[in-house]
């Protein structure tokens, strides 16, 4: 997970010495397997994490997501508990709350339960057990606070974020069961190395992406500078990097297949196509 979750070696320590507990049944027996609030600003890999460990340990196939904004009325939380029991009925085993400050207080009230019995009973009286599963919390409160401070100071940067989840957070006892089960995950900002990082293992994946469809290609070194450069942004952290990695590549890749016969595959490289002007395909023969 080092590999792609890149520059947050806090996190992944913190994460990592839960799952060898928990993966081992040493930690206490009925309550979840583990439950984590990933806090920080956007776009440096909360959601990234929750990913990652599910097709790590499980299959992606038994990870689901749910946006907490769409549980945000009192009429929505049946169907937030139906959801969620159908969900572990169907294999799921790592759940994914995004956004946990958006969901009405039932909901939460909901997510508490989970955490404090790892049980939950749908509409119908059917009762699943999740003392097998883990649930991933996502927030941004207290990102866009932390992220004025004009030090460096990890300590400083945590500090502030925690203060302000627990202030604004609608349930605040969630906060102490979680860190029974788990652990809030304070995620840090990206600087420019990391989102390099970030930059080149988008990078790796895109050519094998295209790889697969049949197209030989590569980047040049000042394509890839150009993309960073272009790319980088401290506040919102990799996304938009990654965006504009998607939308040049294959964008250059789209205008070369357009004016060919149906089922060419294309050789190349992406190189500049002039310092304001973005990508294109240098084409080999």
């Amino acid at each position: 997970m080092g590999a792609r979750l890149r520059g947050q070696d806090t996190v992944l320590d913190v994460f990592c010495a839960h799952l060898l507990r928990s993966e081992q049944s040493l930690t206490q027996p009925g309550l979840p397997k583990g439950g984590f609030l990933c806090v920080g600003p956007t776009g440096v890999g909360k959601t990234e994490l929750c990913i990652l460990f599910a097709a790590y340990f499980f299959g992606s196939e038994r990870f689901a997501r749910f946006d907490m904004a769409e549980y945000k009325e009192l009429r929505d939380i049946a169907v937030f508990r139906d959801r969620v029991v159908s969900a572990w009925q169907k294999g799921v085993r790592v759940f994914l709350f995004d956004e946990i400050e958006k969901g009405h207080l039932g909901a939460l009230d909901l997510l508490l339960a989970l955490l404090s019995a790892a049980r939950m009973t749908n509409s119908e009286n059917q009762t699943a057990d999740f003392g097998d599963s883990y649930f991933f919390m996502t927030s941004n409160l207290g990102a866009a606070q932390a992220m004025e401070l004009r030090t460096r100071n990890r300590v400083a940067f945590e500090r502030t974020i925690r203060y302000h989840v627990e202030q604004a957070i609608k349930k605040p006892e969630i906060i102490a069961r979680i860190e029974l089960v788990g652990a809030i995950l304070v995620f840090d900002r990206l600087g420019r190395k990391e989102q390099e990082n970030v930059a080149q293992v988008g990078i790796e994946k895109q050519l094998k992406r295209f790889a697969e469809l049949g197209h030989d290609l590569q980047i040049s070194a000042d394509a890839l500078r150009w993309l960073i450069e272009n790319g980088i942004n401290e506040k919102y952290g990799a996304r938009p990097l990654l965006a504009l990695m998607s939308r040049e590549l294959e964008g250059a890749l789209g205008r070369e297949l357009i004016v060919r016969p149906e089922g060419t595959k294309i050789k190349g490289r992406f190189v500049t196509a002039g310092s304001n002007s973005g990508i294109k395909i240098a084409v080999e023969a």
